[in-house]
């Protein structure tokens, strides 16, 4: 498959992984208790002998989202590979309260929305002096 998820068999199967590594990292037990579903049922869809579609990927999504904590969150309705972005050239050299300052003096910058001040356009009243450096 190349980024393509309109085949469906992979996209059944990116879910069917999606929730398996779902079950490694957290039990079945507490994946069917989280998303409302029978262990039983977690337990064939694993093993792919149940397959599940958009609407029951939904409900599971949902209903696991609101069980848990917000930084808590699954994808199985169409569970891909996030995005990761490339740090900018020299973060790694940061320690983490230098890293964790900068990402809060990003935000808020982006936070400010609109510029309040814009620097003064070209006036041609005015004479262009010899920059003096």
């Amino acid at each position: 498959m190349a980024n393509d998820l309109t085949d469906i068999r992979d996209v059944i199967e990116q879910r069917r992984r999606a929730l398996a590594n779902l079950v490694e990292a957290h039990t079945q037990a507490v994946v069917a208790r989280r998303t409302l579903k029978a262990d039983r049922q977690i337990s064939d869809m694993v093993a792919g002998r149940k397959t599940f579609g958009e609407k029951v990927a939904l409900e599971m999504e949902l209903a696991w989202n609101k069980s848990g904590p917000p930084d808590d969150r699954i994808d199985l309705l169409a569970p891909r590979p996030l995005p990761v972005a490339a740090a900018p050239q020299g973060w790694e050299r940061l320690s983490e309260i230098q890293r964790i300052k900068a990402e809060a003096f990003i935000s808020g910058l982006l936070a400010q929305g609109e510029p309040r001040f814009d620097a003064p356009g070209f006036r041609p009243e005015l004479p262009n002096l010899p920059h003096k450096g």
